[in-house]
C-alpha cells in the first residue's frame, strides 16, 4: 500500500498497475486493461513512457528542489535529489522525463503562434557549453504536460551523484533561435491561481520520472 503523501503522479501509475481491490499492491494480470488506464492517465503517459513501466523493476519520481535565480530570470533551472537513485551495477536506466505543466498562452499580434523549449543538462567545469537532450516545438495555445527526455543525464547522475548539477530549460522562438521568450509569456511559470487548491498546484509543478530494469546476468 502506498504511503498518503506519494505524488499523485505516482499513484496514478500504482493504481493503473494493481488490483482495484488490493491494499498490498498486487498486480493486475490484465496487462492490456493496465496499459489502457495508463494511456488515460491526466498526466498524458505516452506510449514510450507505457513500455518503459511495464519493463521496469522500479520507478521513481522527483520532486523539483532548484530555485530560479534572479540573473537567469529567462531561463528555468531544475535540480533533483538524485542521492536515493539505484546503484547503477544492479539497475539499468530504462526512461527519464522532465516534465513541465504548461497553461495555454495567447500569441501577440505579428507574433509566431509556436515557440521551441530546449532542455540542457548542466555540467561542472564544461567549457564547451550544457548539452542538449532534447528540443520540441510547441504551440501556445496548448495545455498540459510537456515531456522533455532527459535518461542521459538520469544515467550520469545514476553513475555518480555528484555529476547532477541540475537542469536547464530554455525557451526561444521559432522563427528567430536567437531570441529567448520568457517562461511566463508561454504559460511555463504562470501566477498562482486562487481556483486552484494546494493538492492540484502541488501536482502540477515540475518532477523528472524515471523507470529501471535488473539486466539478466544470464
Amino acid at each position: 500500500m502506498l504511503p498518503l503523501q506519494v505524488p499523485l503522479f505516482m499513484r496514478d501509475i500504482y493504481d493503473s498497475l494493481t488490483l482495484d481491490s488490493s491494499d498490498t499492491g498486487e498486480m493486475n494480470d490484465d496487462l492490456d486493461g493496465a496499459e489502457a488506464a495508463l494511456a488515460n492517465n491526466r498526466f498524458r503517459i505516452t506510449a514510450l513512457d507505457i513500455k518503459a513501466i511495464t519493463d521496469s523493476d522500479i520507478i521513481m519520481s522527483f520532486a523539483n528542489r532548484g530555485r530560479l535565480q534572479e540573473d537567469l530570470q529567462w531561463t528555468l533551472l531544475f535540480w533533483f535529489d538524485t542521492t536515493e537513485l539505484p546503484p547503477p551495477d544492479t539497475e539499468e536506466t530504462l526512461r527519464a522525463e522532465l516534465r513541465l505543466y504548461k497553461y495555454a498562452a495567447a500569441a501577440a499580434d505579428g507574433e509566431e503562434a509556436s515557440f521551441t523549449i530546449k532542455c540542457y543538462q548542466l555540467v561542472e567545469g564544461d567549457a564547451g557549453g550544457a548539452p542538449l537532450l532534447e528540443a520540441q516545438d510547441v504551440r501556445l495555445s496548448d495545455e498540459g504536460w510537456i515531456i522533455l527526455d532527459v535518461t542521459a543525464a538520469a544515467a550520469a547522475w545514476q553513475l555518480d551523484y555528484r555529476a547532477n548539477q541540475g537542469l536547464m530549460v530554455e525557451i526561444v522562438r521559432r522563427d528567430r533561435p536567437g531570441m529567448q521568450l520568457h517562461p511566463d509569456a508561454v504559460g511555463l511559470r504562470p501566477a498562482r491561481e486562487e481556483t486552484r487548491s494546494d493538492r492540484e498546484v502541488m501536482d502540477l509543478n515540475p518532477i523528472v520520472a524515471s523507470s529501471y530494469y535488473q539486466p539478466s546476468t544470464v
